[in-house]
């Protein structure tokens, strides 16, 4: 069963408001540029948690109850002998997934990349076909060179895309650390 909220706040102006409507099944991105009050009716979803934090204009602060599915059963393995190939999965999250890379060569920072994730839909429960989450898979490969060799540290977040702001999102993920070390090798 859905329910639904209203939340109410005076501003003048609202930016990147992510709304999701379980009956449409799609998303909406609000901006509203015209001053006055605004109502917004947010679909409330079982099981989803409703923690989030939206800008308003003239640095005002508000909150606002967004749905998303926390990152679950976070796995993340390297591939590869040869050069550094990670594959990333959870099992459930909401909206779609994002991966953060964050790659450091004997302790020097070499690279930082973001990949948004391979998403499946899936329905926890049969009978509430408005209720849905992610089941992702992230992957990134760096290739290592006789040059490059040495001790990889390979920090990975994955976070669901709520504003498509990584810097905010994040917050809301899970991370896990791989060392892998590649040596020069003698004939």
């Amino acid at each position: 069963m859905q329910a639904s909220n209203s939340i109410y706040w005076p501003a003048d102006s609202l930016h990147g408001v992510f709304y999701y409507s379980a009956t449409c099944q799609f998303y909406y991105n609000i901006t509203l540029e015209t001053v006055g009050n605004y109502t917004v009716h947010v679909s409330m979803f079982p099981n989803i948690s409703n923690e989030a934090r939206i800008d308003i204009a003239h640095g005002i602060n508000t909150t606002l109850n967004i749905r998303f599915g926390k990152v679950e059963n976070l796995t993340c393995q390297s591939r590869s002998e040869e050069n550094v190939d990670i594959l990333c999965t959870t099992t459930k999250i909401f909206p779609e997934a994002v991966c953060l890379f964050t790659i450091h060569r004997n302790a020097h920072k070499v690279l930082s990349t973001i990949t948004h994730a391979s998403n499946s839909k899936f329905w926890p429960d049969v009978l509430l076909h408005d209720v849905f989450y992610y089941s992702a898979t992230c992957q990134f490969c760096y290739n290592v060179t006789m040059e490059t060799v040495g001790n990889y540290t390979v920090h990975v977040s994955m976070f669901p895309n709520i504003r498509n702001e990584a810097r905010n999102d994040i917050a809301h993920g899970k991370s896990k650390i791989l060392n892998i070390t590649f040596g020069k090798f003698r004939k």
